[in-house]
């Protein structure tokens, strides 16, 4: 029974295998005039970029997906998704670089597809788009059938700093204290004030026309 099993595991794995070797020729066949003068399959997926920022391959095109951009460098955008033929759906956009824009999602097949998603923007980066993140890519293009892709999100924004502790500053020294000077300055109150490290005395007059000036 276990010699039976085998040898039908095997002759299964084998007739796979060939059933697999014939579609791939059948598929060559087909394909091969069209690569030749088109350079795009007639039927297939488009293969996924690999390089940073590149654009997806198109689908077949009678029958085939397009293929997904890939993710920017720093600075660099996103590659665009590939677009399909008459059927199948746009490839994705890739993410943006640090600061870059996010690919643009391919067209879905002009009769029935969705259009591919629209890659994320980058996030900001000091040094790079003035500090400012990436826009996310616009989602392809639907076919007569099908829905257009979602558009990709803004990428992050720098997180400013939290506000120091001990209260919020006015643009003074911190902590900033505030003493009457008239009719007399408090010495002895902003001495024994422990909050208090340094004073700066000033005043405002104003001459006989009633312009103000001051001083410390």
């Amino acid at each position: 029974m276990a010699a039976g099993a085998g040898w039908y595991a095997s002759a299964e794995a084998a007739n796979a295998s060939l059933l697999q070797s014939v579609e791939h020729q059948a598929l060559a066949l087909v394909n091969a005039p069209t690569e030749t003068l088109l350079g795009r399959p007639l039927i297939g997926n488009g293969a996924n970029a690999t390089t940073p920022g590149g654009r997806g391959a198109d689908g077949g095109l009678l029958y085939g997906s397009g293929g997904n951009g890939a993710a920017g460098g720093p600075g660099q955008a996103g590659g665009a998704g590939g677009n399909a033929g008459w059927f199948g759906n746009g490839g994705a956009g890739g993410a943006g670089g640090a600061g870059a824009p996010g690919g643009n999602g391919g067209s879905g097949g002009q009769l029935v597809g969705n259009g591919g998603a629209g890659g994320n923007g980058g996030p900001a980066v000091a040094g790079i788009n003035g500090g400012n993140p990436g826009p996310g890519g616009l989602g392809g293009k639907a076919g007569l059938i099908g829905v257009a892709g979602s558009p990709g999100q803004i990428g992050t924004a720098v997180t400013p700093p939290p506000p120091p502790s001990g209260g919020t500053s006015s643009g003074e020294f911190s902590p900033y204290v505030d003493m009457t000077l008239w009719p007399q300055f408090d010495y002895a109150g902003a001495i024994s004030d422990g909050r208090i490290e340094a004073v700066t005395l000033g005043f405002v007059v104003s001459d006989a026309q009633g312009n103000p000036s001051w001083g410390t």
